[in-house]
């Protein structure tokens, strides 16, 4: 009876392991159009993302300010994920 309880237990504590350690964690994309870039920059890299900045010139917004990103706000990726912000240098 000792060895069957042993293999059950064994076998309950394997399943705990495989399952806890395969799962990425995932993210939503915050909205970041309209913060200034270093903000926008903290906010996207505290969520867990690899953050990209591209600047250029705008209409959409004053300089230093975020007016597009990519992903959109809502998304879901995975942590680690990769989130351009355009920033206007006008």
């Amino acid at each position: 009876m000792r060895f069957s309880s042993f293999v059950a237990l064994a076998l309950v504590v394997f399943a705990v392991v495989v399952g806890c350690g395969g799962e990425e964690e995932s993210v939503t994309v915050p909205y970041l159009v309209g913060l200034k870039e270093p903000l926008a920059f903290n906010v996207a890299a505290d969520e867990g993302f690899e953050v990209e900045v591209q600047r250029g010139p705008s209409t959409a917004g004053p300089k230093g300010f975020v007016y597009m990103q990519r992903p959109r706000e809502g998304t879901t990726l995975s942590d680690g994920a990769k989130l351009t912000i355009w920033v206007a240098s006008n």
